[in-house]
């Protein structure tokens, strides 16, 4: 009876691993791809690597969107409907606190309220080759960006952009 219970715990861990790693791949596999201007903070963490945290522009945008009434005290979910500009830069439409304000097949991220500004807590981290971090750093503000893929508000990074959204390939 202990075999089945522990075959049984094996294979539910299992299938409930490839299951998130199927949901991740899709929405890189089918997403939308929409690019966002961005700005490079921290660099290094010494557990996990060496990533960029990256703050996006459309973050306040869609938090000075929010009517006095929607902004919540600290922390709320928001849904961030998305346009794109002559060069497929987004921006933001509207902000939303209820999915159901969302038209149907409009393109929107999820965020979070957080410190008086929207967060997305997917694109905030993204991992590059050791010794680059510094380098993504020294990119002036205004000049990088992140082509992003979207699937039902869920959104991941792809790659870093520069300002004529060709993708940036440092070496060291």
């Amino acid at each position: 009876m202990k075999n089945i219970i522990f075959v049984v715990t094996i294979f539910t861990f299992v299938t409930y691993t490839l299951f998130i790693v199927y949901q991740q791949e899709k929405i890189l596999d089918e997403g939308q791809v929409v690019i966002l201007k961005t700005a490079p903070v921290d660099p290094r963490d010494m557990f996990r690597g060496e990533y960029v945290i990256l703050r996006y522009e459309i973050e306040q945008e869609a938090y000075d969107n929010l009517s006095v009434y929607q902004k919540p005290l600290d922390r709320g979910k928001v849904y961030v409907s998305l346009n794109k500009d002559y060069r497929g830069v987004a921006y933001v439409e509207r902000t939303m606190t209820y999915d159901y304000d969302l038209r149907p097949n409009s393109l929107y991220i999820k965020g979070e309220i957080k410190n008086d500004r929207v967060r997305f807590a997917d694109l905030e981290q993204y991992y590059v080759t050791e010794g680059l971090g510094s380098k993504i750093e020294e990119i002036p503000a205004g000049k990088l960006f992140v082509e992003i893929r979207i699937k039902d508000g869920n959104a991941r990074v792809v790659r870093l952009l520069d300002d004529n959204l060709e993708p940036i390939e440092l070496s060291l």
